[in-house]
């Protein structure tokens, strides 16, 4: 049985370098889908993955299980720790210990996901996020804070780039007069990196109607509403060990804004330019001399 310093994230990520290509991608397929790897047989997981039955038993043991089945066990813990705010808190003080170094954890943990996080760039969905965005008339980013804050960091670089961009962080009926503004030009980027709520559910659903392109960026891609995204971006399992929830989105926002930039270089640097001159403007200091005392005050004499 798995106890609380062992989890499949932190098995997946100390055995990596050792995994074959193939190994890997069935590991991966474990970790985007814990509910379903853990009912699954291994003929079943080889036959999603396009693998082999005997690759993926290989892939446990080389994870050190012992079997299958107990691999299934850690899988339905990681299900659970993800949707548990007090034992993703408590998975990763555990990663920690009382005496370790928190900075260094968090950063070789960090490091491990970045790592799974630049195979994402091979993909057909990196591929045609990179296009809608590129083609959409104007992007609007939106999530559930805190991660709804990486939408309006996302907002802000795309228009200082020259993109047409907003963000918005609305929940309950608050999000009914933002969802008016989305039409089919739009492209509409989603971050729900570990659960997806009500409202990502319905911002997906005001897509899907107005024929605007949806961008999904989540490790819970086995959620039901998940399947109602044009483009799915998935997340390492970040939220379940040190590194935590944000640090993985706000690296794709990164990756994203830079990529668009190259797609459209001239445009982004007279943007930066046209920023830079703004900011010169608004920086200038008022000379003392031009500010007069009010007539009052010279009448105090």
């Amino acid at each position: 049985m798995a106890d609380d310093e062992d989890t499949l994230p932190a098995r997946f990520y100390q055995h990596y370098g050792n995994l074959s290509p193939t190994m890997r991608k069935v590991t991966q397929f474990v970790m985007r889908h814990p509910d379903r790897a853990a009912t699954m047989s291994a003929i079943e997981i080889a036959h999603e993955t396009g693998t082999s039955d005997a690759t993926v038993i290989r892939m446990a043991q080389a994870l050190g299980f012992s079997s299958l089945k107990d691999m299934r066990v850690f899988a339905l813990k990681m299900l659970k720790d993800r949707s548990d705010p007090g034992r993703q808190l408590a998975n990763r003080l555990d990663s920690v210990g009382p005496e370790g170094s928190v900075l260094s954890t968090v950063a070789a943990d960090a490091s491990a996901n970045l790592q799974v996080l630049a195979e994402l760039e091979d993909t057909d969905a990196w591929q045609s996020a990179l296009d809608a965005a590129d083609c959409a008339a104007d992007i609007w980013c939106f999530g559930v804070p805190p991660a709804g804050f990486l939408g309006l960091h996302l907002a802000t670089l795309l228009t200082r780039m020259g993109r047409r961009a907003r963000s918005s962080t609305a929940t309950g009926i608050g999000l009914a007069d933002e969802l008016l503004q989305v039409s089919g030009s739009t492209a509409v980027i989603i971050f729900a990196p570990v659960r997806i709520f009500r409202e990502h559910s319905v911002v997906l659903e005001r897509a899907h109607e107005v024929g605007a392109t949806s961008i999904l960026l989540t490790e819970a891609v086995s959620a039901p509403p998940a399947d109602a995204a044009d483009i799915l971006l998935p997340l390492p399992s970040a939220s379940l060990d040190a590194t935590g929830e944000l640090l993985m989105p706000a690296a794709v926002c990164q990756a994203l804004a830079l990529a668009l930039a190259g797609r459209q270089d001239t445009r982004a640097h007279q943007a930066m330019d046209e920023l830079n001159t703004l900011r010169v403007e608004l920086g200038k200091e008022t000379e003392q001399s031009d500010l007069e005392l009010p007539a009052f005050g010279r009448d105090l004499d």
